[in-house]
């Protein structure tokens, strides 16, 4: 019996000493995904700060008319909107106030093109603005408008 705990005794270390490699495996690992995370996450408050510094660019708001049109795939649904263009800093509402009719048909060019279930997510509305911009900067020329506000947005 004196040869067996010794022998629990000397494996008694062993099983002390045994965890200690596996949780500084998981230590190094989670370090390693932390150092990760800061540079990704360096890169994206980079990313964040050029998109504050974007929204810094809007001057005036140009307010739109109402827009009642038909979505696509059905005659039953509809979306009534009001819009207000932030133009860039530097631009009037009266400079564009000559380009209304191009900027009414390319947003109405793109409404009617939409289903229902494209406008329901907020990441839908998102892209939606983002194709209002760049179809009207597109069509009146240069980079007039820098964001698009959604004053009413309704579909029924």
């Amino acid at each position: 019996m004196s040869d067996k705990q010794p022998a629990s005794q000397a494996e008694a270390p062993h099983k002390k000493g045994a965890p200690v490699l596996p949780i500084i495996g998981v230590v190094l690992v989670l370090n390693l995904l932390m150092v990760g995370k800061i540079f990704m996450g360096g890169s994206a408050a980079k990313e964040g700060g050029k998109a504050e510094k974007h929204e810094e660019t809007v001057g005036v708001k140009m307010p739109l008319e109402e827009f009642l049109v038909n979505l696509a795939g059905s005659n039953d649904h509809y979306l009534k909107a009001t819009f207000s263009l932030g133009l860039k800093k530097g631009e009037t509402e009266e400079k564009l106030k000559e380009e209304v009719a191009p900027i009414r048909d390319s947003i109405l060019s793109i409404l009617t093109t939409k289903q229902p279930e494209d406008l329901v997510t907020e990441a839908g509305k998102e892209k939606l603005k983002k194709e209002i911009v760049d179809k009207i900067n597109k069509e009146i020329g240069g980079d007039k408008v820098v964001k698009v506000y959604f004053m009413s947005f309704a579909t029924q």
